[in-house]
């Protein structure tokens, strides 16, 4: 190459990784008044608000920027428990209160027979039974009026 010659590559100046980008003021104005007004919102949905609602451009990037140096944001999120919550009983505290139903299929004399039975949740006593060739819903009426009349 010869002097005041270029290769033909395009140099750009170095970016600080700290130097916040070129922001209007009235979209980090709006960014640090939602987040305590809606605690609940996380980056994404702040972005979402402000280009559907404001039609105001913000990254979710941008916004998690803007956050942190508002200190309106924890560095990291607090670490949910799983599996804390107590498993669902559907046992009830009265006789009657809830049936249960199922059909059970099985082989009988090479064909399939179907079991219809109905089962108290608080007892878990059998109220009605029948055996059919074919899982109804006919069937299934048939054992409940007879369960429900004894």
């Amino acid at each position: 190459m010869r002097d005041g010659e270029t290769s033909g590559q395009i140099h750009l100046p170095p970016t600080s990784a700290k130097r916040p980008a070129k922001l209007p003021a009235a979209i980090t104005e709006q960014i640090v008044e939602l987040k305590p007004q809606n605690p609940t919102f996380g980056i994404k949905r702040i972005s979402q608000v402000l280009r559907r609602w404001f039609m105001l451009p913000a990254s979710p990037e941008t916004v998690r920027q803007r956050l942190h140096d508002g200190d309106l944001m924890p560095d990291h999120p607090p670490r949910k428990q799983r599996n804390m919550v107590r498993p669902r009983f559907f046992e009830r505290a009265t006789p009657n209160q809830m049936w249960q139903t199922d059909i059970f299929t099985f082989r009988l004399g090479g064909r399939y027979a179907y079991l219809i039975a109905f089962m108290d949740d608080y007892s878990r006593f059998i109220v009605g039974a029948d055996l059919f060739r074919s899982p109804t819903a006919a069937a299934v009426i048939e054992v409940y009026r007879v369960a429900a009349g004894e």
